[in-house]
């Protein structure tokens, strides 16, 4: 080799030496925040905004809150991969995620992300949550189709009401009954479908480091909410698979409670005494959300027999009663129709006497008396369906009154465009032209 050369292969290595880049070493993360169950409560309220940022804290072992004020999101941490449940709304994940390194924990160690059920309010910061983090999303299979396309899907009973979301890729399936586990903790899914078709709620135990166990359930919002027009009664394979679900949660071994909305489960209150074990179990949980199914079904065999009422051959009505409800103006147009309903009763059984031989004069009169009472009874049903829209429509107004202050306060911070604003303001007026048709 001549001594040109030799140089030129020495010059090469020690460039190579010289210009290789420096080790990359990740900058330490702040030391833990040391956040008790009662500062949390403190700086929080019941059914407080779902995006107001609050400090995460431990709830027992390894297992902590990393949620918003007014959205949960529970961490499972692990010493090789965390499991997070929920990431709240596309900004509540932002909360999220600096909740978990206020812990001292980092984003990217987060293994798998989990769902309690597929709206925006708790899934909708997913895909940032997973740009942040690579970890693989788990879905149950009928909330996948949500998570991909951002959309609810039609089966949904709130189908068309929430917000689009960022659509997320969905990594694996898990169904009732199968596992995601860390080191720490093996979390078992239990199918509650209800308030959405895939909605899952999770349960694993949780043991500090003196060995105190506990039996965690992180159990899914149960509240039988639905769009305009959907009854729960009219979809009996739906409403079995609700009670099941519901049934399934009274059975499953419950030391300490958690929901996806903190106070469901009245979580700032049990925080504030200093633990949230204890208070409102499972069972009451589930007691309470079944009380309200019930609720609901029922009204809508009250309603349907208002819409047909079924006259005795004594002209009465069936439920022998006026139908008095809680409005005041239902109440006097439900009188009036009740005392029509008697005479349509008196009606009918005179027309079986006209059969029997009367003359046509009267038989015409009692045709008239039939045909009244029944326009009275049609026009009922139309106020009764009235009354219903503008309770409906008075809510989607203070839905969307609600979203348009929170839409003002992030645009003030920063985490809203007016574009966003935009939005809000023209759904709001959507819904003031609706009030005003009625």
């Amino acid at each position: 080799m001549s001594a040109r050369t030799g140089a030129g292969l020495a010059l090469a290595a020690a460039c190579l030496a010289g210009c290789a880049p420096p080790i990359q070493s990740r900058p330490d993360l702040p030391a833990p925040e040391q956040v008790t169950p009662q500062q949390w409560a403190a700086g929080c309220e019941p059914w407080d905004e779902w995006d107001k940022p609050a400090p995460p804290y431990r709830i027992h072992g390894s297992t902590y809150y990393v949620g918003t004020c007014g959205i949960s999101a529970i961490l499972v941490a692990g010493p090789a991969g965390h499991l997070l449940i929920d990431s709240g709304t596309e900004a509540g994940a932002e909360v999220v995620l600096d909740n978990i390194g206020k812990l001292g924990f980092r984003p990217d160690e987060i293994a798998s992300l989990l769902h309690s059920h597929e709206h925006f309010d708790h899934t909708g910061g997913h895909a940032r949550v997973k740009e942040a983090s690579g970890a693989h999303v788990v879905a149950s299979p009928a909330a996948a189709p949500a998570l991909r396309s951002g959309l609810s899907i039609a089966e949904d009973p709130q189908y068309g009401l929430h917000e689009p979301m960022a659509p997320v890729a969905v990594d694996v399936l898990v169904r009732g009954g199968e596992t995601v586990r860390s080191e720490t903790a093996t979390l078992t899914a239990i199918a509650t479908p209800g308030h959405t078709p895939g909605a899952l709620s999770w349960t694993w135990r949780s043991c500090d480091a003196a060995g105190d166990c506990l039996d965690v359930v992180y159990a899914d919002s149960l509240s039988a909410i639905s769009r305009e027009g959907y009854r729960f009664a009219d979809h009996p394979a739906y409403v079995a698979a609700f009670r099941a679900g519901l049934q399934r949660l009274r059975e499953t071994a419950c030391d300490l409670l958690l929901t996806p909305h903190p106070s469901a489960s009245e979580m700032v209150a049990r925080a504030a005494s200093g633990t949230l074990v204890g208070g409102m179990s499972c069972a009451a949980y589930a007691d309470a959300a079944e009380a309200r199914l019930d609720a609901a079904e029922a009204d809508l065999r009250e309603a349907r027999s208002l819409r047909r009422p079924q006259v005795s051959t004594f002209g009465r009505t069936s439920s022998g009663d006026t139908g008095l409800t809680s409005n005041r103006l239902e109440n006097q147009v439900g009188i009036q129709v009740s005392q029509r309903v008697y005479d349509f009763g008196d009606a009918r059984l005179a027309i079986e006497a006209a059969r029997g031989g009367v003359d046509q004069r009267e038989y015409e009169i009692i045709a008239q008396r039939l045909a009244a009472a029944t326009t009275l009874a049609d026009a009922y049903l139309t106020r009764l369906e009235a009354l219903s829209m503008i309770e409906v429509i008075g809510e989607r107004r203070s839905y969307f009154q609600r979203q348009q202050r929170a839409v003002a306060a992030l645009l003030q911070r920063g985490g809203a465009t007016r574009a966003d604003r935009a939005q809000i303001d023209a759904q709001l007026a959507s819904a003031d032209a609706d009030a005003m048709e009625l």
